[in-house]
């Protein structure tokens, strides 16, 4: 099971099929934190974003430029500005 940050949804990268669903939860901070508490890897895209994002959450964030693949068991954190949210499969 993998877990992803990203600063943006890339609606190409999530393998859906017509019978599956993707649910986004808005989340707080706390549970951001204990989400990737035991690993993640980041997709931040933008130098600046990732610096942000490395100040809210107290660790260091690195850019990678690499598109992730969401497959059924994985969890996606989306920092969008000061909201955080959580795509996983509903299946």
């Amino acid at each position: 099971m993998a877990k992803y940050i990203a600063d943006r949804v890339d609606l190409d990268l999530i393998l859906l099929k017509p019978v599956e669903d993707l649910r986004v939860e808005k989340i707080t901070l706390e549970e951001l934190k204990h989400g990737i508490r035991n690993g993640f890897e980041s997709h931040i895209r933008c130098e600046e974003q990732a610096k942000k994002i490395s100040e809210i959450l107290g660790i260091d964030i690195k850019v990678n430029e690499n598109p992730y693949k969401l497959n059924k068991e994985d969890t996606l954190y989306v920092i969008s500005g000061d909201n955080f949210y959580r795509l996983k499969y509903i299946y």
